[in-house]
């Protein structure tokens, strides 16, 4: 199992950081629906996490988690722990040695890392999180919060579900381009009544529109439909598709 990691984090010495791949052995049914994963995702899908968390030197406290609604809630971590069912779809913090992680099956994970506040974040930006502008919320509260400035934040786009198999309905589509009237570059004509979305795009837009520089919003380039021998795709497995953590840590510096 080798997590996806990104080079233009891995420079930041202070911060540790990874999407769980999956591995080779044989798959266990998840439950469905999705909001419900982290109490009841399968043993063995809970053990891959574990592993990926302890070789990653994020192991030293429980990873904070919340129950993903998509929505465009976004949570502050602190010292204390998070109430249990907590809601929302990011989770930002300046706690030392408290890994943060969200759960996808297609849907876009998202890092946020800004080295001047030493803060980071997780987003879980689905098809509905991303038309409500989940990415430009946390960007928001982590400038409100910590005073984060964008020009020096790093945002990461992880693997999910890419451009060439994101077939959606186009009725699907109402709440985006309603809150995004400029976004038909994310949008490619297919067949009667569905359209082709690019989830990658929209987010990678909306982190500039936000203010952070082009030079410092990655993609992984990876989707998770395509490659099943690496990721859990929901698009393509239905209920027997797992979920890949992704999950990030600040350390001392």
């Amino acid at each position: 199992m080798t997590p996806y990691r990104f080079n233009a984090l891995l420079s930041e010495s202070a911060l540790r950081h990874g999407t769980c791949s999956r591995n080779d052995q044989p798959q266990f049914i998840a439950p469905e629906p999705l909001p419900e994963k982290n109490k009841t995702l399968s043993i063995k899908n809970n053990e891959e996490h574990r592993r990926f968390l302890k070789a990653s030197g994020m192991d030293r406290q429980p990873v904070s988690v919340m129950k993903q609604m998509h929505s465009d809630r976004v949570i502050v971590v602190e010292s204390t722990a998070l109430p249990e069912g907590l809601e929302g779809d990011a989770l930002i913090t300046a706690e030392v040695d408290r890994p943060i992680g969200i759960y996808t099956a297609d849907c876009v994970p998202v890092i946020l890392y800004d080295h001047e506040t030493h803060t980071a974040g997780v987003v879980h930006a689905g098809r509905a999180g991303t038309a409500k502008g989940i990415v430009p919320s946390a960007i928001k509260k982590m400038t409100e919060h910590f005073g984060v400035q964008p020009a020096t934040l790093k945002v990461a786009i992880g693997p999910s579900i890419g451009p060439c198999c994101y077939e959606v309905e186009e009725h699907c589509l109402t709440e985006l381009k309603t809150t995004f009237p400029n976004g038909s570059g994310w949008v490619r004509a297919h067949t009667s009544g569905k359209v082709m979305l690019d989830l990658w795009q929209a987010n990678r837009d909306q982190a500039f529109a936000e203010g952070v520089p082009v030079g410092q919003i990655f993609l992984s380039g990876e989707c998770t439909v395509c490659q099943p021998g690496r990721w859990y795709s929901y698009r393509r497995e239905g209920n027997r598709a797992g979920r890949m953590l992704t999950a990030v840590m600040l350390c001392r510096r």
